[in-house]
């Protein structure tokens, strides 16, 4: 029996001397995987976990993290027609779920009672109705 190595983890130096990793994710599949972009961020948070540890147990800087480029290798039997684009995902909340990914992350800071100005007024209640209760 032989060794198969389907998924690869190449680490690399950027043009201007960053940490960056190339990621190949090598499919065997016959059928689609309809979560293959969620699995894709799912192992992107893993191998920057895994950055991050190792930084930490080498008392290394962890800022900036790297630069991490996942590339799918798909060998189906059919072209691949599954969602490339993982906020889609979500469906009607696919432009909210991108949103908090592209903006700043949404922060309600306990301390000065702030929120965000981008949130609607029935998040307000909510935020205000979560103070009231964890006083």
């Amino acid at each position: 029996m032989r060794t198969h190595y389907t998924d690869l983890l190449y680490s690399l130096k950027t043009k201007t001397q960053k940490d960056g990793y190339f990621f190949l994710l090598v499919e065997h599949y016959s059928t689609l995987d309809p979560l293959m972009s969620f699995r894709v961020l799912h192992y992107i948070m893993r191998i920057l976990d895994r950055y991050i540890k190792d930084a930490q147990n080498k008392n290394k800087e962890v800022l900036p993290l790297p630069y991490v480029f996942p590339m799918i290798y798909y060998n189906g039997k059919i072209a691949y027609t599954g969602e490339r684009f993982w906020f889609a995902l979500f469906g009607e909340y696919k432009t909210q779920m991108q949103a908090i990914f592209n903006e700043s992350l949404p922060l309600f800071d306990g301390n000065t009672h702030y929120l965000d100005s981008r949130y609607t007024e029935e998040t307000q209640i909510w935020m205000d109705i979560s103070r009231k209760t964890h006083r």
